[in-house]
């Protein structure tokens, strides 16, 4: 995962955003708080066990930083895809997806709940 992060991210010029393969979770949890979902709620569905852990990981900041970079580099219509279509970028992935059982993400499961 690291190298095929790494070839990627020189791949499209953004090397300097310095993702890892564990900034998936720090940026949904601070987009998540940015949107306004309660901090406990967050560090639920991120399974941190501690508080401090979460904190830590969350970045607003930095995840505007990034966002910012994308659509400065007009990359936000190959974010939307990439968003939409994750599976699609992994040859194996297939097997993996379930025509009965949708993937929703934590702000839409959120939403229908009125948390958000």
């Amino acid at each position: 995962m690291r190298r095929l992060l790494s070839k990627t991210l020189t791949e499209l010029g953004l090397e300097e955003i310095g993702w890892s393969p564990r900034s998936p979770r720090a940026g949904f949890a601070s987009d998540l708080v940015s949107k306004g979902v309660p901090f406990l709620t967050v560090k639920d569905l991120g399974r941190w066990v501690s508080e401090a852990a979460a904190r830590t990981c969350i970045d607003i900041t930095a995840s505007s930083s990034i966002l910012v970079t994308f659509r400065t580099r007009h990359l936000s219509a190959a974010m939307a895809h990439a968003c939409e279509h994750p599976l699609s970028f992994f040859s194996e992935a297939a097997q993996f997806e379930r025509a009965s059982c949708p993937v929703t993400s934590p702000v839409a499961v959120l939403a229908s709940e009125g948390s958000v």
